[in-house]
């Protein structure tokens, strides 16, 4: 029995999430099918990261286990061959026995793309959230400093999250303009962990200290609260990517030329 890590990509807009539900069509469920197809037998496939609806991927990692005599590249070619083309395997390592994809995680990267313009575009409606008035870059940018640290981050944590702990520690946190055909505006974070919703709720806050419905030194305050009415508002789950999972404690080692940034 081989313990196999996927790293992959996917256009999460037609899914329901990451995690396998009864009346919905999942990136989970979609993998654990194609490897039924495949083996012949069922595995289960232990995701990085539980993303919400219609979030996407560039580099996401998953896990699983199995017995077939398959070698990395004859999995991810049958993988590609039987999964939906929104879906993609880019590269497939054997790794030890006591790997978990989320357990294993050290830190998760994401990125999120906002295109700032007064008029829509009919190409970024499903990959980047639309936002008619001029954003001030430079006040999201002060603001973005004050969560970069340890804190308690239940004020931007949905009221659904079963994490243990609301404790966790964002690395880096950044917002810089663009110029390509889907956003005009990107905000990267980057934590050892993350609260349900949190990325989400972190951009919706600087968005709104960008319209100056708060200020940037505000932010302090918000998390001190830790009461989510004192945050800002959810952003839409259609411009976040799964950017990267890093895996400090394992020889984790992808080609250079398969990570997508």
């Amino acid at each position: 029995m081989c313990n196999w890590l996927l790293l992959l990509s996917y256009d999460g807009f037609n899914y329901h999430g990451w995690q396998v539900q009864k009346h919905h069509n999942t990136i989970e469920a979609e993998l654990e099918k194609a490897i039924a197809t495949i083996t012949r037998k069922v595995a289960s496939v232990f995701g990085a990261g539980r993303t919400d609806a219609k979030v996407h991927a560039l580099n996401q990692t998953a896990s699983f286990f199995s017995d077939a005599n398959l070698s990395s590249e004859k999995w991810r070619a049958a993988l590609n061959a039987v999964l939906p083309e929104d879906i993609v395997i880019k590269y497939v390592l054997k790794v030890s026995s006591d790997f978990h994809a989320r357990h294993s995680s050290t830190a998760k990267f994401y990125r999120y793309l906002i295109y700032n313009k007064p008029y829509p575009n009919p190409f970024a409606n499903h990959y980047s959230w639309w936002i008619r008035k001029p954003l001030d870059v430079t006040a999201m940018q002060q603001a973005a400093q004050y969560f970069i640290g340890e804190y308690d981050f239940s004020a931007f944590r949905s009221s659904q999250c079963s994490s243990l702990s609301p404790v966790k520690s964002v690395h880096k946190l950044i917002v810089y303009p663009l110029n390509t055909s889907i956003a005009s505006l990107c905000i990267e974070i980057k934590a050892n962990s993350f609260l349900q919703h949190m990325v989400r709720i972190i951009v919706g806050t600087l968005v709104a200290v960008g319209q100056h419905r708060f200020l940037p030194n505000s932010i302090p305050g918000i998390i001190n609260s830790h009461d989510r009415t004192q945050s800002g508002k959810t952003a839409p789950p259609y411009g976040l990517y799964v950017l990267q999972v890093e895996y400090n404690n394992h020889d984790i080692q992808w080609p250079s030329d398969v990570l997508d940034f």
